[in-house]
């Protein structure tokens, strides 16, 4: 190899170590994210030089980067006009969101179906899926997406939720349009695919009639976009999703009172401990969590009694925090109705903290009681005589106490401080002069004793005002 490609080699070298560190930096959840950008961002670097590296390094991340990359895959919208469409499709962010595609369907993810089996294991991850989904709106998914409405962990059924209201909410989108040519030479205008909105109404409408059939309406979307139904059919699909996901929360309340009446009727106390303990997991907002609280107190006493300690102590503390949880929601519904005393801080006068101290001084019950009447003729003013007339202690004039001498201030001037210290003021004003070697009417300092101008020993403070203010120089007349 030459010596003028050296430096390229060594270059190419060191960006492709660092698109596999890449990789290995991705595994983090945390950072997968970010490296899928910084990825999709390297691969038409230097006219493309580092594409494949590129994308051996996202495969190498695995289902991981999905979601990344199903929220990169969204391309720009094309113009009608087909050069302005052209220079779109030449854009590195129409090029971009291919090859994020692309890479998709390398990892045989492309089908939505087989992309949410792969990561369903993990909660966090398929859940983070779904929302992708919701965002990029792709029509393959609508049906999907309705597998998980359901779903046990509360995280990813409220992400399958959102993702499907995600398609059927909103401004409907406009479908593509293809030209048709007859045979006896007319033409005319079709849709060339349907939308994600009406794919999502067909799998909302099949659901429905095969699950709960008492739900279903006609299809309305023959009907006129002029007529009277026609707002009402383009907001059927989300009528239906939303009435949908209501009967399969009651459904699901129906299912946990079952389970809990069946765990409370147990007779093994281990087995209906088990039962709740599952319960609460797999839906921690549980509405019926005061009624766990007896059967956690009973299994916690038995086990105590039977001498296992442990136990009763974790039975204990499940009971308290279930116990915790069901007091403090009165109190967080009481918080936003308002604080007393029209939003002082507490203990500000006039709120009820100050009510109630002033109460309390003045004898109002309390222990101090027997003191009140000298705490009302203190606060009437002693009058001593009983003269109504007589003024109290508020009318009587104040005695003002004499006031000290002002003491002389010791920097009375800068003019005066630079007698004192030998040196030029700090601030020069039009009339003093800094240059030291004029004589007769120049600066204070050159017309000073060499005594005034020799500097004090470390720690003499100055004299008494006037002390060298008002002594005359060596060699000048008083």
């Amino acid at each position: 190899m030459s010596k003028v490609l050296r430096p390229i080699y060594r270059d190419c070298v060191i960006q492709a170590a660092l698109l596999r560190a890449a990789a290995t930096i991705g595994a983090d959840p945390a950072r997968t994210d970010e490296v899928v950008e910084v990825l999709l961002a390297a691969a038409y670097l230097h006219e493309s030089t580092f594409r494949d590296e590129v994308g051996r390094a996202i495969r190498r991340l695995g289902d991981p980067a999905l979601p990344g990359l199903l929220r990169r895959s969204v391309r720009p919208p094309l113009p009608a006009d087909e050069g302005e469409a052209q220079v779109v499709k030449d854009s590195v962010a129409y090029r971009t969101a291919e090859y994020a595609g692309y890479q998709i369907d390398r990892m045989d993810r492309a089908h939505p179906r087989k992309a949410l089996q792969a990561v369903s294991d993990d909660p966090a991850r398929l859940a983070e899926l779904l929302a992708a989904y919701g965002m990029v709106r792709s029509g393959d998914a609508a049906g999907p997406l309705l597998d998980f409405v359901d779903a046990a962990i509360p995280p990813v059924r409220e992400a399958a939720r959102q993702a499907f209201l995600a398609y059927v909410t909103g401004p409907a989108p406009r479908a593509e349009r293809k030209l048709l040519r007859f045979v006896g030479g007319g033409t005319g205008e079709s849709a060339a695919q349907l939308t994600y909105r009406d794919l999502a109404r067909i799998a909302i409408m099949s659901r429905i009639a095969s699950n709960h059939p008492e739900l279903a309406e006609p299809d309305c979307r023959s009907a006129p976009k002029d007529s009277v139904i026609a707002e009402a059919c383009e907001a059927q699909p989300e009528r239906l999703a939303r009435a949908y996901f209501q009967r399969l929360d009651d459904g699901r309340r129906e299912r946990e009172r079952a389970e809990i009446a069946a765990a409370l009727r147990e007779p093994d106390r281990a087995a209906a401990i088990a039962i709740l303990d599952r319960l609460l997991a797999d839906d921690p907002g549980l509405s019926a969590r005061a009624e766990l609280v007896p059967t956690y107190e009973q299994a916690a006493a038995e086990a105590a009694a039977a001498g296992d300690l442990a136990l009763g102590a974790r039975l204990w503390r499940k009971s308290a925090a279930l116990l915790e949880d069901v007091r403090a929601r009165p109190r967080r519904r009481a918080a936003g109705a308002g604080a007393p005393g029209r939003g002082r801080p507490r203990g500000h006068r006039g709120g009820p903290a100050h009510a109630a101290g002033h109460r309390r001084r003045a004898g109002a019950g309390g222990p101090g009681a027997a003191d009140a009447p000298h705490r009302q003729r203190r606060a009437a003013g002693h009058r001593g005589d009983g003269d109504p007339h007589a003024p109290g202690l508020r009318d009587r004039p104040r005695r003002r106490r004499p006031v000290a001498a002002a003491r002389p201030r010791r920097a009375v001037h800068p003019l005066a401080r630079a007698l004192v210290s030998g040196r030029a003021p700090a601030r020069r004003g039009p009339g003093l002069r800094t240059d030291r070697t004029t004589g007769g009417r120049g600066p204070v300092s050159a017309r000073l004793s060499p005594r005034s101008r020799t500097p004090r020993p470390s720690g003499e403070t100055a004299g008494p005002p006037g002390s060298e203010i008002n002594a005359c120089p060596r060699g000048h007349a008083s």
